[in-house]
């Protein structure tokens, strides 16, 4: 057998050296000839999106070289190391010098061949180069620079000048790597070594501490996260944003808001339909949800360990593969920086991921009555195993779960249900009949395309049935879209050495190795977790190619850990029976065993993440504000009552959530990306008569400032705590006469209470332009309010074009309510005013004479130094030039 395994392993080493080099030539032509129009692909995202020009970043070819990676791979390490596999065996004839060693006691000793050495001289120079590379890829990624340590994307981008720093920095591995390397490291690998050497009871019975000691050191693990991810109130601004963006949609449907009717869209899907019904059993409240959540989040923490319990054999590579997935994929974010629920990944997107790996386990179990990873033994058995209806049970429900996974989230759902239909077609591959491969192929098709169009009619006609409209299913796919096509969010990958080349690395190995099974024909259980293993995790490593930060990479790489796990479980396996493959599988137990460490280091942190008492206590004042200004909007509106609240986008669900109210036109801002759902929101406040509008303005944030342009212009601040006003639409008052009389020498005579389509025209500035001579007057009648200072009312305006040293201005003193100034080529005269008081303001030029008069008094005269200039910019009434200064009243 170990010649078997050295010939393997030349031909795994030839076959993707020689599949590297075709991946390097395509990549070099699509490079050399390869020129999109990124320019036309931004100009269209800034027609259809609010998003600013430096965000949209296309990676047309970025994503075409990583396609091609995957296509060109597919196919030649197919024809490579069938090509290879085929010319090694023909050449050293490895039936004659592979046969299992005779017994000792047998009188009819067999004389093996000897050996060539040209096999050991092929084996251990693909071995020390292979090894070589990867020590070397692992070591150049880690000390590059991190991407983004210039331009910082977060707090640990400016803390981490490497990649090492970025993914280790104030870890166990971090502080002592040469205990690590020289010391825990080292005794690791002696006690694996060493283990087959036992007798038979202490390998019993260690092997039974082993296994109780990892079985409790997981489970508490997945208790601890359960723990962690339930609160009452998101008490950091991280936590706040995020929680906001899932939790946003969950409120509006337990409301009665259904999702894809009105392009009530979201970034994660339509999951706020299936968390519902729970919701409207316990009732809606934070602690309720983030209970949900934490079960499902957990729910795939217990998925892994029982998947890895039944397809790895060593129980401490279970507890190292549990702990590699948990610590990199999840904790050390969680420790690293304030507490972030992250409800979005985990477990919205990963519940699909970690469900489908374990159902695989249940479903080759039941089709296969040996353990996991044995073959299974004939086409006639596997005949058998379908005909039984348990087999056949799970068979389309699995359909119909997966299916249900594009609803409930529909880039991974997509994924998982691909993943699926591919897993099952693996596993027709045994068969020796093309024909009925393919056959057999083609219903697993067939029945995924039936039962996915039975489950989105049945989704169609339940939000009918309960809602009374019908869903735009093809809204669903809107954040996929932007993402994609425009590239809103992305990030290049690191072009130098990065840790994502590991990653890869990984999977094009697990793909070598379903290659290999599938041209041997030995296609079994193991394999076809592997080989489902593999492609779920090329397909989610689609997300880090797109929005390539750092700590998406692990994020993304979960099915890289276990695949790792999976590897050094078959090596184990090999080196227990043969000396052989030990520098891959120490190489393997050295990735994998630090985590353990690392959460054991780590463990005070981790366990502090329950309680979280500094974070709760820094923001309690912050928590206490919103509390009181959702109770504000509560005691002001009725239960569901349709509202817009206009504040930071990460407060919305919490208001809506303290006030019991819902959206009266949706998406929420953290989901709106669309210029089509913005202007939406700007036609309803313009057309709306009834709906009560809050706005925040110390808090309010968005893509400009239409909304507080129309809010100032069109709508009254009936009421206020101080923080938030209650707007009320203003009254068109068609029986009011003007106090002045219309004089032929008027520029401007307008009435805008009783116009409010030309107050909005003056208030964006679209009126155009006015001249003045040397000579003109301004008399303005207006009533400010009494509002709260904000960012929006400071300098609040009534009338002006002022540009540099041109141009004329009324408008409030900074932030003092009670006082103007009339100011003309930035020379001016303050002016008293009462709040809430009607105030008339007469002001003239005269030559380089200014005046003023209040009410009918002389308040100041001022010479001005410099002639009047007018201005090309056009008149605004009610804002500055329509970004800020924001008169209500």
């Amino acid at each position: 057998m170990t010649n078997s395994y050295k010939i393997k392993y030349f031909t795994w080493f030839l076959t993707f050296i020689l599949s590297s080099i075709c991946y390097l030539i395509v990549s070099f032509l699509i490079n050399t000839f390869y020129h999109p129009n990124i320019k036309e692909a931004i100009e269209y995202g800034l027609n259809v999106t609010i998003e600013p020009a430096d965000s949209l970043l296309p990676e047309s070819k970025e994503k075409l070289l990583f396609i091609s990676g995957v296509i060109i791979f597919s196919i030649c390490l197919f024809i490579f190391y069938y090509l290879i596999n085929k010319i090694v065996n023909s050449k050293y004839k490895t039936e004659d010098f592979n046969s299992e060693v005779i017994n000792k006691h047998s009188k009819n000793k067999t004389k093996k061949k000897k050996e060539p050495k040209s096999i050991n001289i092929l084996y251990y120079f693909s071995l020390f180069i292979s090894m070589g590379f990867v020590i070397f890829i692992t070591y150049m990624g880690f000390v590059s620079k991190n991407p983004f340590g210039i331009n910082m994307l977060n707090v640990q981008d400016s803390v981490a000048k490497t990649n090492w720093d970025f993914y280790f920095l104030s870890t166990f591995l971090h502080k002592y790597l040469y205990v690590y390397l020289l010391i825990l490291f080292p005794l690791i690998l002696f006690c694996y070594l060493y283990n087959f050497k036992y007798s038979e009871k202490t390998f019993s019975l260690l092997n039974k501490t082993g296994n109780i000691f990892v079985t409790l050191f997981c489970f508490s693990i997945i208790f601890i996260v359960f723990l962690i991810s339930v609160f009452k109130f998101p008490y950091t601004y991280e936590n706040k944003y995020d929680f906001n963006a899932v939790y946003y949609s969950v409120v509006q449907v337990f409301n009665g808001v259904p999702m894809l009717v009105d392009h009530f869209t979201n970034t994660y899907g339509l999951y706020p339909h299936f968390v519902t019904p729970i919701l409207k059993i316990f009732g809606l409240s934070i602690l309720n949800f983030t209970i949900i959540m934490s079960i499902l989040l957990s729910s795939f923490f217990l998925f892994l360990f029982l998947f890895l319990k039944k397809i790895i054999q060593n129980k401490f590579l279970i507890l190292f593969g549990f702990t590699t997935i948990f610590f990199n994929s999840y904790a050390y974010f969680h420790i690293i920086t304030n507490y972030d629920s992250t409800f979005s990944t985990t477990p919205i997107r990963w519940i699909l991921l970690f469900s489908l790996i374990y159902y695989s386990t249940i479903y080759l179990n039941l089709i296969n009555k040996t353990q996991i990873f044995n073959s299974i033994d004939s086409s006639r058995k596997q005949e058998n195993n379908h005909k039984n209806i348990k087999v056949k049970i799970l068979y389309y429900l699995s359909f119909f779960i997966f299916s249900s996974g594009i609803l409930w989230n529909p880039e991974i759902g997509m994924l998982t249900y691909l993943c699926l239909i591919a897993f099952y077609s693996f596993l027709e591959l045994e068969n020796q009949n093309f024909k009925t491969i393919l056959k057999r192929i083609l219903i697993h098709i067939i029945t995924a395309i039936a039962v996915l169009a039975i489950t989105f009619l049945s989704y169609f006609i339940l939000i009918k049935i309960f809602y009374g409209n019908y869903p735009q299913l093809s809204e669903m796919f809107t954040t996929i879209r932007i993402f994609s096509f425009i590239g809103f969010g992305m990030l290049p990958m690191p072009l130098t050495f990065h840790p994502w080349q590991l990653i890869i690395l990984i999977y094009v190995t697990g793909f070598l190795y379903s290659v290999q099974n599938i041209i041997t024909k030995k296609i079994n259980a193991h394999t076809a977790v592997i080989f489902l293993l593999t492609i779920l995790g090329i397909g989610y490593f689609l997300y880090y190619q797109g929005r390539s930060h750092n700590w998406s990479l692990f994020t993304c790489s979960p099915m890289a850990f276990i695949l790792l796990t999976i590897f050094a479980d078959d090596l184990y396996k090999i080196i227990k029976k043969q000396r052989i493959f030990i520098i891959p599988f120490a190489l393997l137990i050295f990735m994998l065993s630090f985590s353990f460490f690392q959460t054991i280091y780590d463990y005070e942190k981790i366990t502090d993440l329950i309680v979280e008492k500094n974070n709760k206590e820094k923001n309690k004042e912050e928590d206490n504000y919103i509390i009181k200004n959702g109770n504000y909007i509560r005691n002001l509106t009725n239960t569901k009552e349709k509202i817009l609240i206009f504040t930071a986008n990460f407060y919305q669900a919490l208001y809506h959530n303290i006030s019991n109210t819902v959206a009266a036109i949706n998406p929420g801002f953290v989901d709106i990306a669309l210029k089509s759902d913005y202007n939406n929101i700007l036609s309803f406040l313009i057309k709306n008569e009834n709906t009560k509008i809050f706005f925040e303005p110390e808090m309010y944030r968005f893509y400009d400032n239409q909304i507080p342009l129309i809010l100032s212009a069109l709508y009254d601040i009936k009421e206020t705590n101080g923080r938030i006003f209650l707007l009320k639409k203003k009254k068109e008052k068609t029986s009011d006469n003007f106090i002045f009389e219309k004089d032929k020498n008027d520029i401007i005579h307008e009435l805008l209470e009783n116009n409010f389509a030309n107050r909005l025209f003056y208030s964006k500035g679209e009126k155009g332009k006015i001249k003045l001579g040397k000579q003109f007057s301004l008399e303005v009648i207006f009533k400010p309010y009494n509002t709260p200072k904000s960012i929006f009312t400071k300098w609040a305006t009534i009338i002006g074009n002022s540009e540099n040293n041109k141009g004329v201005i009324l408008q409030q003193v900074d932030t003092n309510k009670t006082q103007y100034v009339f100011a003309i080529s930035k020379q001016g005269l303050i002016c008293p005013v009462v709040l809430d008081k009607w105030n008339y303001f007469s002001l003239e030029l005269n030559n380089n004479v200014m005046r003023a008069y209040v009410n009918g008094e002389l308040t100041g005269v001022h010479q001005i130094q410099t002639p009047f200039e007018n201005t090309d910019e056009s008149l605004f009434i009610g804002n500055f030039m329509g970004y800020s200064g924001f008169y209500f009243g």
